[in-house]
Order: structure tokens, then C-alpha cells, then sequence
């Protein structure tokens, strides 16, 4: 009895080391470098993939609350000063367990370990740690820069300068503030077909961008109507932000150029009425407008937009 007991206890616990088990899920941190200045992504996620839009997701640095994410919603109630309106989570990837962290504007102070932690994650890997690593001195930029050149010149730069040693498979966007695509980089290479006609042509980035984190853009023949806004992004290749910049640019008409275009078409207009036979001061005349009125009109283009910047 006993025997035919033992047995079949021993059989049905073999059997069971058969049967797959479902892995539980893990947290898994990791490290990542910034410059002062510069947004950047905490990366942390659950390995398997596991939904975690209904459980709690807690971020803390040095002992205080970076973020929490608690009953589907965020609740910084308790948030340190120093992380306020500073920090969110990619909730649309939470259903995948992307638990990771943007952080903007990262600052020296920054530099640290982070605990990204799922409390009541039912697995004995709850958190894990992330370092940031923050680079000082030459690397320091501004997230929000100003550049100013005059129409004409041959070229100008949209400066942007990260840490170095890019993944290969990132995916880098220069847009303006119309959300035009001005430059796209992917692959190794290059994606013109991606890039609106204004800019086709136009437009240019390091060769060895990944390696040295030069992300700058250089514009060729810079018009007064690229003035604007330039934001560059950096996505890994999930699809996921990294870090960006933006910069803005002021393309300058200059006072002679502006004048010079005035005069020439009024020059071109009484040049056409000589050659008709007629006075050249004759159609101002006729039509009673004065010399400064019309080169006034000039100044407009055919949008009625003055081309004085």
C-alpha cells in the first residue's frame, strides 16, 4: 500500500520537473551617460515581458521619491523638489513592462544610482539599479541654444553634441517647428526619402556621428523662412525617446539686400516702359503713386508678408 503510495507520489513529481514552468518576471536595470543640459532614459523593463499598468512602479534616487505610478495614474505627491516637472514613464510600454524613466534637463546632481522597484510584483527580483553617469566639462551644452547668421552664407550649423559610443541601430530626427522633416539618420546612413523637399539637398551630419556623439546638422543656403525652431531626437530602436536638443535659428535679411531688391524691380519696371515707347516715370504717373509707395509695396512678397526680418 504504502509502496504503491510512494510510487506514485515520486512518479508525479517527476513528471512535474516535465512540465515547463512560467519564468517568473525579473527587474532589469542598467547604466547610462548623459550631459548636463541633455534629456535622457532610465532604462529599466521586466524580463519576460509583463504587464505592469496595474501594479505600482516606484523610482527613488539617494533615499527620495523620483517617481510613482500607483492605481493606473502617476502620484507625485511626494516627489523630491528636485525631480518636479522633470520625469515621466512611457505608459503606452508599461503593457510590455517598460518601466523606464525620461528624465530632462539632467543636471551634475543627476549623477547617481536610481532603484526601479515593483513592490508588489509577484517575483523575487522586485528592483534592480540604474546608474546615470553625467559628463562634465566640454561635453556641458544647452538645451535650448540660439543661433543667428545672414542670408547668403554659404552654410550654418545647428550644434548638438552627446556622449559618445551610440548603439548602431538608433534612429536620429532633425524636424523644425512645423514638424517638417529636415534630416533623418537610421542604420548607418543617410534617409533622404524621409526628408521634406525644402530641405532635400540642403542638409548634412558628421560621418562618424555614433562614435563621437556629434549629432550637429549643417544647412546649406540658409534662407530668411528657415527661420524657426530645429529640435533633434534620439530614439533607440524600439522606438523609444533617448535624448534631444533644440535650437533655435534666426536667418537675417540684410538692410542693403533689402533695398537693392527694391531697387532693381523698379529699375526692371521703368526699363520695361522705356522699351514700350513711353516715359519711364510714366506709369507711376498715370497711376498717382509715389516713387517711396511703391518701393514700400516692394518690401512685400506675393504673400503680403514683409520681407524685412
Amino acid at each position: 500500500m504504502f509502496r504503491k503510495l510512494y510510487l506514485a507520489v515520486t512518479t508525479v513529481l517527476f513528471i512535474s520537473t516535465l512540465i515547463p514552468r512560467t519564468e517568473q518576471p525579473k527587474v532589469i536595470g542598467s547604466t547610462v551617460k548623459a550631459a548636463v543640459g541633455e534629456d535622457v532614459i532610465l532604462p529599466c523593463h521586466l524580463d519576460p515581458p509583463f504587464n505592469v499598468t496595474n501594479l505600482t512602479v516606484e523610482w527613488k534616487f539617494t533615499g527620495n521619491l523620483v517617481h510613482l505610478y500607483r492605481s493606473r495614474e502617476d502620484d507625485l505627491t511626494d516627489q523630491h523638489l528636485n525631480f518636479k516637472n522633470r520625469t515621466s514613464l512611457f505608459k503606452d510600454e508599461m503593457v510590455k513592462g517598460n518601466i523606464s524613466l525620461k528624465l530632462t534637463n539632467v543636471t551634475e546632481n543627476d549623477a547617481g544610482n536610481y532603484t526601479c522597484n515593483v513592490p508588489k510584483l509577484e517575483s523575487q527580483v522586485k528592483r534592480d539599479i540604474v546608474t546615470l553617469t553625467v559628463v562634465k566639462g566640454e561635453e556641458r551644452v544647452d538645451p535650448n541654444q540660439q543661433v543667428e547668421v545672414e542670408e547668403g552664407v554659404e552654410s550654418v550649423q545647428l550644434p548638438f553634441r552627446t556622449t559618445g559610443d551610440l548603439p548602431q541601430d538608433v534612429r536620429v530626427e532633425w524636424t523644425n517647428n512645423d514638424n517638417r522633416m529636415v534630416h533623418v539618420y537610421e542604420n548607418g546612413s543617410d534617409r533622404p526619402e524621409e526628408q521634406d523637399q525644402v530641405y532635400r539637398d540642403r542638409t548634412e551630419m558628421k560621418k562618424d556621428l555614433l562614435r563621437t556623439g556629434d549629432l550637429s546638422l549643417t544647412l546649406k543656403h540658409p534662407k530668411v523662412t528657415d527661420t524657426g525652431e530645429y529640435r533633434c531626437v534620439v530614439y533607440n530602436r524600439e522606438g523609444n525617446y533617448m535624448r534631444g536638443k533644440t535650437v533655435q535659428l534666426k536667418v537675417k535679411d540684410t538692410e542693403n539686400k533689402t533695398y537693392s531688391r527694391c531697387r532693381d524691380r523698379t529699375q526692371d519696371q521703368d526699363q520695361n516702359n522705356a522699351n514700350d515707347g513711353g516715359d519711364p516715370t510714366s506709369l507711376r504717373a498715370q497711376q498717382n503713386i509715389p516713387l517711396r509707395a511703391m518701393q514700400s509695396n516692394d518690401n512685400m512678397d506675393n504673400n503680403g508678408d514683409n520681407v524685412n526680418t
